[in-house]
């Protein structure tokens, strides 16, 4: 399954802010928002075979519109979190995609009264709504195998899937 990332050239740091993950990162397609490639043909695909997978599996909600991602990549995010979208495309069109923020901070963890701060990490955190998927297992399989490749590539130190659905069970990590 091929993986077409779309974010901001910040955004493009955040993945691969390390020497290892910037080289692997040229293994998928990344489209950068600030080159105004978001008129190109292929996006205007990808966000139309988004819109159609959304309607067809019932899944469209008003925080997973792919134009009010496009409205939003525009703006932009900060200096600690940036917007992105994961699509992944087989030969039978669009399987799945997610609509995410790449963030860069610490984790504090509570242990009782303790407080530990964790290194800086870079966090894929998927917003509310934000896989819309096929339903396939091959499709789960394939987006499961890529977000663990996103992690033992070094891309991201984690992988926050809380906007996902409870009806996507066939997400394993």
């Amino acid at each position: 399954m091929k993986t077409t990332l779309i974010t901001t050239t910040y955004g493009r740091y955040l993945f691969g802010r390390t020497k290892h993950g910037a080289s692997e990162l040229e293994e998928i397609r990344v489209i950068l928002a600030e080159d105004d490639n978001l008129s190109s043909g292929e996006v205007t695909d990808l966000v139309r075979d988004c819109e159609a997978l959304r309607h067809k599996t019932k899944q469209a909600r008003r925080s997973n519109s792919p134009y009010g991602f496009l409205q939003g990549l525009q703006k932009g995010g900060n200096d600690k979190a940036q917007p992105c979208a994961l699509f992944f495309r087989d030969i039978n069109g669009l399987g799945a995609t997610m609509f995410a923020i790449v963030k860069y901070d610490n984790i504090q963890y509570r242990l009782g009264k303790f407080k530990i701060t964790a290194n800086r990490l870079t966090t894929l955190a998927v917003r509310r709504a934000g896989f819309i998927h096929d339903g396939s297992a091959t499709t789960f399989a394939a987006v499961t195998k890529r977000l663990s490749w996103f992690i033992s590539n070094r891309l991201v130190d984690r992988i926050d899937l809380g906007g996902v659905d409870t009806e996507s069970h066939g997400l394993n990590i």
